[in-house]
């Protein structure tokens, strides 16, 4: 693969970044503002809708005002009281006073209705007619008998009759739909008649024509049926459209084009359906029972429409309404959105543009050349070249990483020394552990034997105390070999919850306090112990080592009447302490120890935990790896060193961290007598040495015992023979060692009992067996006491 600048890199992100985030804002923006346009049209429309429902609900309240104060004008009243009873006189005198051939003209009726009639354009015809049917005058055009309407009917059947709006129909007298208000016409009590007044619903088409003259948006208006009485196309009036029934009544002609009549005197249709969408009756349906609103995406003859709806209440006792539909093709609403849709993209192309050459030349600026600067500079280094050093006055990050840079080359030769001080910590590890694990082979004979003997009930004092003498060399030896094995990290550390106040008592309760005290009188050591600090998980004789070295250390760097304090406390560290180490945020249990001395030469203080690195005289005061030991001990507790030194004394502060958990007090030893018992073991060893202490010493415990050299052999040996226990030594030199055994010993047998032995750690391997069901682990050297309870405490165990 070709190998790409960080340049073109982050050029190609600047470019992606700038084109999503211009393409995700600029959706945004177009979606906002083609909502925010839908909504302000909605809004627009609904106050235009509102508006004219205004106007419609005027218009019908005029007309019925107006009938209303006509039907109680004495003119009206007088025309009905004097209308002669007999029809033919009646219709005979009218023909003869008015001429009802001449529309809507002077002397084509009664010069009052004829009046109003010019008046009141909107109104196409007043008529008035006796409590019969039978009419009495007219504005205009004959009378004649209209007791079959159904509109009479209706009022004729009512105890009290009431005014009310007719249902729509078309027009014989004006070739026009109208509809009709009626009021009861009285003297007093009497009731005399009736007064019609038609609506010309051409009027009102006009009126809302006149209020909104806008593309793409009509308005219709529907009377208390749901027919069309107000439209743009005069023919869906005439052929009187229903809404809730979605059908229109066409008008029957003759031969020669005329219209004909029915029986009633009014137009004659057939009824045809219209394929407009289904919601419009329910639309229509909901309007006239009052209710308002909008309705997207309905199909009006092949186009597609926003309806929004709005009843008007008719005035009378009828509680009706008419409604006022107002319809939007939303084709203009789609042209509109892709005009918005077209600009943010044009902008947001152009804000593209504009914004990537802007990025590119402030990255190459602010990013790309300081980077030159430092990868031209490492380069020369690298190469060998003295001109390491990068002069950058960005006052910013790449100036803190120029600094930094420069300030790393001061650094590198501490830290060349650091490494090699730690590879020389590792390598002596790796031989320290490696004497460790031999030497506590062969000590396990040393304590082990003078164990056998001291058992025997017949032993001379004087032989028993020559043993003891051995076997406290041995002991010495033994504990030498830990602080091997600490050196190494190696060692087994057991780790429990304890006390660091009762780690720091046992140790001023100790020998080796009061040797070493003995050896400096002139020393006062003091305590400053926090009383209520928590506890800490830990190995306590590791512990105390340190407590030990750091004290035995304090009083030799002091003079005659010097002062070293020991001390414990609780901290929380809420952030980094950069100290000698850099001590992690947490909860500490913290262990100081403080002397007045001349303090450590700065020189030193680099390499003073190194083993053998000592101003003491080797062989005088100590091996030389005390503070190895403290080293090695803290890692192994996951704890951190602080240490300040100067010519006023020496601080050492270890942080263990903080535990809540309470402290288990052990059990008390067993006894030798109390570890005796019954039961077959097999020894698993490659040192002979080990394998004949081993087993002596399970036999005066009671146990009957067979050794094997191998694993192969104890394998071997466990399948032809029920052991009751296994004790296998973890590291072994040829073959298989002790997890690889412990393994194939477990496949076979799940149930079989075995206990792990090592001169050198419980590792990786030991802490895996154990997980995988081991019962236990012992470390070499072992006394007598500590087998035969390893052994007890297995016996006693759940296995498998």
């Amino acid at each position: 693969m070709a190998r790409q600048k960080i340049a073109d890199k982050f050029n190609g992100m600047i470019v992606v970044s700038v084109v999503v985030s211009s393409l995700v804002i600029s959706t945004f923006i177009s979606l906002f503002l083609i909502d925010r346009f839908t909504r302000d049209l909605i809004e627009k429309d609904q106050l235009h809708l509102h508006g004219l429902a205004g106007n419609v609900k005027g218009f019908a309240e005029k007309a019925y005002t107006l009938n209303h104060q006509l039907s109680v004008n004495p003119i009206v009243v007088d025309l009905l009281k004097e209308a002669d009873p007999d029809w033919q006189t009646r219709l005979t005198t009218y023909l003869r006073t008015y001429d009802t051939t001449v529309p809507n003209s002077v002397g084509s009726g009664p010069d009052f209705l004829m009046q109003m009639q010019e008046d009141y354009p909107y109104v196409e015809l007043f008529f008035l007619q006796d409590v019969h049917g039978d009419q009495v005058a007219r504005s205009y055009g004959p009378v004649g008998h209209r007791g079959q309407r159904w509109w009479f009917q209706k009022l004729m059947s009512q105890p009290e009759p009431s005014p009310f709006f007719s249902k729509s129909y078309y027009s014989m007298t004006g070739d026009k739909p109208v509809s009709s208000v009626f009021h009861p016409v009285g003297d007093g009590n009497e009731f005399l008649g009736i007064l019609g007044t038609d609506i010309n619903f051409e009027k009102l088409q006009e009126l809302i024509i006149n209020y909104m003259d806008t593309p793409d948006l009509y308005a219709v208006v529907l009377d208390r049926e749901g027919v069309i009485i107000a439209h743009p196309d005069k023919q869906k009036m005439q052929e009187i459209y229903n809404l809730v029934e979605l059908s229109r009544n066409v008008l029957v002609t003759d031969a020669r084009g005329n219209t004909l009549q029915d029986s009633s005197g009014h137009h004659k249709t057939t009824i045809e359906a219209l394929d407009w969408d289904a919601s419009i009756s329910e639309i229509t349906k909901n309007v006239l029972a009052g209710k308002r609103g909008y309705l997207k995406h309905v199909a009006i003859e092949e186009t597609e429409n926003t309806v929004y709806f709005e009843p008007v209440p008719l005035p009378g006792g009828d509680n009706a309404n008419y409604a006022v539909l107002l319809i939007r093709n939303t084709a203009s609403i789609a042209r509109t959105k892709m005009a918005i849709a077209g600009f943010v993209a044009i902008f947001t192309l152009f804000t593209i543009v504009v914004l990537i050459f802007a990025f590119h030349n402030r990255f190459n600026k602010i990013v790309i050349s300081p980077l030159h600067a430092l990868t031209a500079s490492m380069k020369k280094t690298a190469t060998g070249d003295a001109a390491r050093f990068v002069e950058l006055n960005t006052n910013d990050e790449f100036q803190d990483i120029a600094q930094a840079y420069n300030a790393m080359h001061e650094d590198m030769k501490q830290a060349n020394r650091r490494l090699a001080a730690a590879g020389k910590m590792e390598a002596l590890g790796l031989v320290a552990g490696g004497i460790a694990h031999d030497l506590n082979n062969i000590l396990t004979g040393m304590l082990g034997y003078p164990d056998l003997i001291l058992s025997r009930k017949d032993l001379d004092s004087t032989v028993a105390r020559h043993v003891r003498g051995m076997q406290k060399s041995a002991l010495r030896a033994s504990a030498f070999v830990a602080d091997l094995l600490t050196i190494s990290r190696g060692v087994a550390v057991q780790k429990s919850v304890l006390q660091l106040n009762d780690v720091v008592d046992d140790y001023f309760k100790s020998l080796d306090y009061k040797e070493q005290s003995g050896q400096h009188p002139g020393v006062c050591v003091n305590r400053d112990q926090e009383r209520t600090i928590p506890c800490v998980e830990g190995s306590a004789v590791h512990i105390e080592k340190c407590v030990m070295n750091l004290i035995v250390n304090a009083m030799e760097a002091v003079s005659e009447g010097g002062h070293v304090t020991i001390g414990t406390s609780y901290r929380e560290l809420t952030e980094l302490l950069e100290g000698y180490q850099v001590v992690a945020p947490g909860s500490y249990v913290v262990l100081t120890v403080k002397d007045d001395g001349p303090g450590i030469p700065a020189e030193n203080l680099s390499r003073i935990f190194e083993p053998f690195f000592t101003r003491k005289e080797m062989g005088f005061s100590g091996t030389g790896f005390g503070l190895t030991i403290v080293w090695n001990t803290m890692k192994d507790h996951d704890g951190f060193i602080d240490l300040t030194s100067d010519s006023k004394g020496t601080t050492f502060a270890l942080y263990f961290p903080a535990t809540d958990k309470d402290v288990l007090r052990a059990r008390a030893p067993q006894s030798v007598d109390e570890c005796v018992g019954t039961g077959t073991i097999l020894v698993v060893d490659d040192e002979e040495e080990v394998r004949d202490v081993c087993k002596d010493m399970l036999e005066v415990l009671g146990y009957s015992v067979s050794t094997v050299s191998s694993g192969e052999e104890a394998i071997a040996y466990l399948g032809i023979n029920d052991i009751d226990l296994v004790v296998l030594d973890m590291i072994m030199g040829k073959g298989l060692n002790g997890r690889q055994t412990f393994e194939a010993i477990h496949d076979r047998n799940p149930a079989q009992r075995v206990i792990l032995a090592s001169g050198y750690a419980k590792n990786v391997d030991a802490h895996a067996a154990i997980n995988a069901g081991a019962l236990g682990f012992i470390h070499k050297p072992y006394t007598l006491e500590a087998l035969g309870h390893q052994v007890r405490k297995a016996f006693e165990a759940e296995c498998g």
